[in-house]
Parts: C-alpha cells; sequence; structure tokens
C-alpha cells in the first residue's frame, strides 16, 4: 500500500517528533546518549524499530484520524522504552 505525500509527511513528521523526545530525555536526564555509532544500519533499524513498536503498542491509545501515524507517549513510558531499548534495562 502506497502512502500518500501527506501520509508520508506525517510520518517523517512522527520520526523527528521521536527524535526530539529522545534528546530532551537525555538532556533532562543530564545523561549522554550512548555511542551508538558503530552499530550497522540493520543494527540500527531494529533497535529504532522495536523503539516505535514498543511506543505503537501502548494500550488504550488511538492516533487522531488526519493523524494516523501519530505516536502518544508520556515522558514516564517513553523513559522506561528508552531504556530498555538503549541501555538494556529490565
Amino acid at each position: 500500500m502506497q502512502k500518500s505525500t501527506r501520509e508520508e509527511a506525517a510520518y517523517r513528521a512522527g520520526r523527528m517528533d521521536a527524535q526530539i523526545l529522545s534528546n530532551l530525555y537525555f538532556a533532562g536526564m543530564n545523561a549522554r546518549a550512548p555511542d551508538l555509532s558503530g552499530l550497522s544500519d540493520a543494527a540500527k533499524a531494529d533497535l529504532i524499530g522495536g523503539i516505535i513498536t514498543n511506543i505503537c503498542e501502548l494500550p488504550d491509545r488511538t492516533s487522531p484520524d488526519d493523524q494516523p501515524d501519530m505516536m502518544l507517549v508520556t515522558a514516564e513510558e517513553l523513559d522506561l522504552i528508552l531504556r530498555r531499548h538503549v541501555f538494556g534495562d529490565e
């Protein structure tokens, strides 16, 4: 299924929003993101995909009708998801 130009723009905006939230999280914690530059492109895709999947699977969430790719996540939920995927916390 081909995404429309609007859907693709919404998807890209959602990815940028996720990056901004990640940056804010790390800045607020006075923490530096781990150096992931040595990861292969496939490993990076797996890491990012896992984070996005966890956000999408949060219960009781719906996207606005006009923004189907929008992901709603609280700071606490994002904290737990990032700790799990980036730092390996349980």
